[in-house]
C-alpha cells in the first residue's frame, strides 16, 4: 500500500530513485481498506471548519482492527516558527513566524486541528506526524532529490499572492483507540460495558447501532483527507501489508513517478490477490498520466 505521509521514524529506509520511503509493513490473516472522506460542509458552528465523512464498507464484522490512520493533506503558506537554539521549541507564545525553508523537512509544529469520531460525537486527535515540502520555484536545497524544482507552485488551485510563498504539507493521525468499542446493550440498572474489545468500523454495524457514520473535522484548508484501516480475520489468508510513505510532489516537467516495492514474501501462485493503494492529490493544473505495475 502507499499512502502519502512521512512517519518520521529512524527505521525508515528511502531507497534512491523512489518517491516515496519505505515505513513498515503488517504480517497478518487479514487485509486493509482505504477510504476517502467525502461531502464535506462547513462546520454550521465553525465556518473556518469543515466535516466529512467515510463509509467503511468491507471490513468483516467479526474482525480486530489493528491499525487505523488518518491520511490528510494541506497548502499553507511556508512558514515555520522560530526556535529557541537550545530547547528547539518556539521563542514566543504565540510563535513567531519566518519563512520556511526549501526541499522537504519534517514540519513538527504542524497541527492539522484535526477531530474523529461517529456521528457528531467527535474527539480531539492528538498531533501525529508531518511532512512538508516547499512549493516555491527556487533553486532546490542541497541533496533536494527532486531536480529541477521548478513548477511545483502549481499544486495550488490558485496562485500565491504576491510575495507569498506556500508548502504542502501531508500528515497522518492515529485514530485506532477513537473507534467505538463493541458493547452491551444497557439498562436502567447496568451500564453498558466492552464486550470483546474489538473496535467497529463497518458502516453497516455502525448504522445498525445508531451510532451515525466514521466523521472528522478539519479546517479548511485541509485539500483532502483518507482513512486507512488494517484488520485481522483469522478466515482469511496470511498476508504481507508494505506501507510507503512520505510527501512527493511531481513537477510539472517531470513526468514519472518511480516506486519500487520491497518488504513482502514470495506470494502463493495458486491463490494471486495483490493490490495496491495510492494515497494522492491532484491539482487542476496537474499532468495526465497513466499507472505502470
Amino acid at each position: 500500500m502507499i499512502a502519502q505521509q512521512q512517519s518520521g521514524r529512524a527505521a525508515e529506509y528511502h531507497a534512491p530513485g523512489d518517491a516515496l520511503p519505505f515505513t513498515g509493513g503488517y504480517l497478518i490473516t487479514g487485509d486493509y481498506e482505504v477510504g476517502d472522506f467525502g461531502g464535506f460542509a462547513a462546520d454550521p458552528a465553525d465556518a473556518n471548519y469543515k466535516i466529512g465523512t467515510v463509509s467503511i464498507t468491507t471490513v468483516p464484522a467479526n474482525a480486530d482492527i489493528v491499525a487505523a490512520f488518518v491520511y490528510g493533506e494541506a497548502i499553507l503558506s511556508n512558514t515555520v516558527p522560530v526556535l529557541d537554539p537550545v530547547t528547539k521549541y518556539p521563542t514566543t507564545d504565540p510563535p513567531t513566524l519566518i519563512a520556511g525553508p526549501t526541499g522537504t523537512w519534517e514540519d513538527r509544529f504542524f497541527d492539522p486541528r484535526l477531530k474523529f469520531g461517529v456521528g457528531s460525537t467527535l474527539e480531539l486527535v492528538p498531533f501525529g506526524t508531518a511532512t512538508s515540502r516547499s512549493l516555491d520555484p527556487l533553486v532546490p536545497a542541497p541533496g533536494d532529490p527532486v531536480v529541477p524544482y521548478s513548477g511545483l507552485a502549481t499544486c495550488a488551485a490558485t496562485p500565491p499572492a504576491a510575495g507569498e510563498t506556500r508548502k504542502l504539507t501531508t500528515f497522518r493521525a492515529d485514530v485506532l483507540r477513537f473507534l467505538p468499542m463493541e458493547m452491551t446493550a444497557g439498562t436502567p440498572t447496568e451500564p453498558s460495558i466492552p464486550v470483546t474489545g474489538k473496535r467497529l468500523v463497518n458502516a453497516t454495524q455502525l448504522t445498525e447501532l445508531g451510532l451515525g457514520a466514521l466523521t472528522i473535522r478539519v479546517p479548511q484548508h485541509t485539500t483532502g483527507a483518507t482513512l486507512v484501516v488494517v484488520y485481522r480475520d483469522p478466515l482469511m489468508p496470511l498476508r504481507k501489508i508494505v506501507v510507503y510513505d512520505g510527501v512527493h510532489v511531481q513537477p510539472t516537467d517531470g513526468l514519472v513517478t518511480t516506486q519500487t516495492l520491497r518488504g513482502f514474501y514470495h506470494a502463493d501462485p495458486l491463490s494471486l490477490g495483490a493490490k495496491v493503494t495510492h494515497i494522492m492529490g491532484r491539482g487542476p493544473n496537474a499532468n495526465t498520466g497513466a499507472l505502470s505495475f
